[in-house]
């Protein structure tokens, strides 16, 4: 069961509109990153405070991310995304002209909210107009599109912050966040072309099947005369066990992305094995490279043999590399663990996002997504929080490998209670066939 041509050339080009300024937003967030803490600084405060600046961006996008879902649901996902481009660039000309550190701090925090407005807001355009069959392909596109922004920011920002000054990155995030925003006016269609897309993505025969499996829609979607955007809100989602679990699996990819990957393994290897800056660099380029190498195999694989086949490996591969990390003795063995790791996210890769896609109810879509974004952003936040205040009192080889338990245990949950979202879908359309 696929689109006629026409129809999935049509997703394809607004998914790649969408991932164009998801790399242009991403890029100039990852400008700042190397600098941030040193322009902190820069305002006479201490280390402590300065982690303000880091907690305030995330802090903000987690209690956006909810409200930010009902935006893209009520004015659509392209209103919704240029609004959290020019807030963005907005708040980072701010951050380039405050004179007071608490208003630095104000800035990076609507740097974050504008930042939660466009991400839900993408995440629920490709979701949404992405058909099953390729679905897996078109996340993974739009997620290699934010890992080229991360590998590619920190090098630009720590150029142009070392040849213009500290506050550089601040204007030319600004520039990028207005040139995406005006790339999505242009790229990505507006809201009534958005859901002749999101109509297509149905074919005559799964409506069909959805019509034939009463049982399927219960179990896909809330009863017909309960509308949870307005009556229940997204509460209603953490009833359901396949929602609930792969929300921690992006807890838990995301805890492992800013605890292990962004404040263990750099301490891991310049702290225990004396590595330089620039050898610990590469060797996460390693990982991110085999990462955005696999992305869109991966997505083939999703849609073509299901979302399961490829969460359930990725976690357990993801978990051995953090604990091949602390057997690591020198150079060789830190780049190969790097290396693993870089594979490990790249099996799980689009997976988690085409499957929770697979089950949001279509009329509050935007707010469901939300929910789902605030839960992986909190796994960012809470990342180098638990895993730092864990390796200060346990040592840098326990944070590493209570974050594997996790990883691993996360795993096993979702092997044995979450149901294949792809598979029911093709059981669904062969029992209408077979019926015909």
């Amino acid at each position: 069961m696929h689109l006629p041509r026409s129809r999935s050339v049509s997703v394809v080009s607004s998914v790649v509109g969408v991932s164009i300024t998801t790399v242009l937003l991403m890029l100039g967030g990852n400008l700042v990153s190397p600098v941030l803490a040193l322009y902190g600084q820069s305002f006479g405060v201490g280390m402590a405070v300065v982690g303000l600046l880091v907690s305030a961006f995330g802090v903000a996008r987690i209690l956006v991310d909810i409200p930010g879902g009902r935006l893209a649901d009520r004015l659509g996902t392209r209103t919704t995304m240029v609004a959290g481009c020019l807030i963005v660039g907005g708040a980072s000309v701010a951050a380039a002209v405050v004179d007071r550190f608490s208003l630095l701090v104000l800035a990076r925090a609507l740097q974050g909210v504008g930042s939660a407005l466009y991400m839900v807001a993408g995440y629920s355009f490709v979701g949404r107009v992405s058909p099953p069959d390729i679905r897996g392909r078109m996340m993974s596109y739009y997620q290699g599109s934010m890992l080229v922004g991360q590998s590619f920011g920190p090098t630009i920002g720590g150029f142009t912050a070392e040849h213009f000054g500290l506050a550089s990155p601040f204007w030319a995030y600004a520039a990028m966040a207005v040139l995406a925003a005006l790339v999505t006016l242009v790229a990505v269609p507006g809201a009534a072309a958005e859901r002749v897309l999101a109509g297509q993505t149905a074919s005559a025969e799964e409506r069909e099947g959805e019509e034939r499996r009463p049982d399927a829609r219960r179990r896909q979607r809330p009863a017909p005369d309960a509308d949870p955007t307005e009556s229940q809100g997204p509460a209603w989602l953490l009833r359901r066990a396949d929602f609930v679990l792969v929300c921690l699996v992006a807890f838990a990819i995301a805890y492992t992305r800013t605890g292990a990957r962004g404040t263990v393994i750099p301490l891991l290897g310049g702290n225990e094995l004396g590595l330089s800056e620039s050898r610990i660099g590469m060797a996460l380029t390693v990982a991110a490279v085999l990462n955005l190498a696999l992305l869109v195999v991966t997505g083939r694989v999703v849609d073509r043999y299901g979302r399961k086949v490829a969460i359930v490996p990725g976690l357990v591969v993801s978990a051995t590399s953090l604990l091949l990390f602390t057997g690591a003795r020198d150079y060789p063995q830190y780049v190969l663990a790097a290396a693993v790791l870089g594979l490990g996210t790249g099996v799980a890769g689009p997976a988690p996002a085409a499957y929770v896609s697979d089950i949001l109810p279509p009329q509050a879509f935007g707010v469901s997504m939300g929910l789902y974004r605030t839960i992986m952003d909190a796994g960012m936040v809470a990342g180098p929080v638990v895993a730092g205040a864990v390796a200060d009192r346990l040592g840098l080889s326990w944070a590493l490998i209570l974050n594997a338990a996790l990883l691993a245990t996360v795993a096993l949950l979702f092997a044995w209670r979450a149901p294949e979202t792809r598979e029911t879908r093709r059981a669904v359309v062969s029992a209408v066939r077979r019926g015909a």
